[in-house]
């Protein structure tokens, strides 16, 4: 298979897409268990809280083909990171109560 300038650019664009989304996961997730830990939340809620992000993305592999293939999936990463930047902005300095971080982290996955 030929192998084009753009298709090997947009290889290594997906690849830093899954770089910096891991990134920020891997990097927000202790923070945010330490946040919580302070503020009192218990440790099993707090193992729920971190479980939830990965189950959401689990989830979100289910129903994430058709929109990809309507929408492309320039805007769907570009949609997704937005939304997540914003949120995790957002709710860190807003809100420290442990629904507000569920509601607000893993449901924009």
């Amino acid at each position: 298979m030929h192998r084009t300038a753009s298709s090997g650019y947009r290889f290594l664009i997906l690849i830093l897409v899954v770089i910096v989304a891991g990134a920020s996961q891997g990097l927000l997730l202790p923070l945010l268990t330490i946040l919580l830990e302070k503020s009192g939340v218990s440790s099993g809620t707090n193992g729920l809280n971190a479980a939830a992000l990965y189950i959401g993305t689990f989830l979100a592999m289910l129903w994430i083909e058709k929109p990809v293939r309507r929408l492309g999936y320039k805007r769907i990463i570009g949609a997704g990171i937005t939304r997540r930047a914003v949120s995790r902005q957002s709710s860190l300095q807003l809100f420290s109560s442990c629904f507000c971080w569920r509601v607000g982290l893993h449901f924009t996955n």
